[in-house]
């Protein structure tokens, strides 16, 4: 039994080197920082409209009560500031990347 464990195993053909390609594609802790905030970026633009819209319709369907109502200013209120904040922050990296040179 222990001869043939041998062949489970792995073992380079002709002794050539295994390589095991990166799926994220990044080199460096930037570059991956870089995806990472891309990511949340692209997150927080997505859900910003829909945040919107079920909003919205929070408030259609308040029926008038005013608990219903303010959370549903609530909801669009911090949903732009929120956008705000992703836009911004976007912008200034923009921003300062031009100015230094980066």
């Amino acid at each position: 039994i222990l001869i043939f464990s041998s062949f489970l195993l792995a073992k380079n053909a002709l002794g050539e080197d295994i390589t095991i390609p990166n799926p994220l594609g990044v080199n460096t802790f930037e570059d991956l920082l870089n995806k990472i905030i891309g990511f949340v970026f692209w997150v927080g633009i997505v859900l910003a409209p829909i945040m919107f819209i079920i909003a919205g319709f929070m408030y259609v369907i308040s029926g008038g009560s005013p608990q219903k109502v303010q959370t549903a200013k609530k909801i669009m209120i911090y949903t732009a500031i929120g956008l705000a904040v992703l836009l911004l922050a976007r912008g200034l990296v923009v921003a300062l990347k031009s100015i230094i040179g980066a």
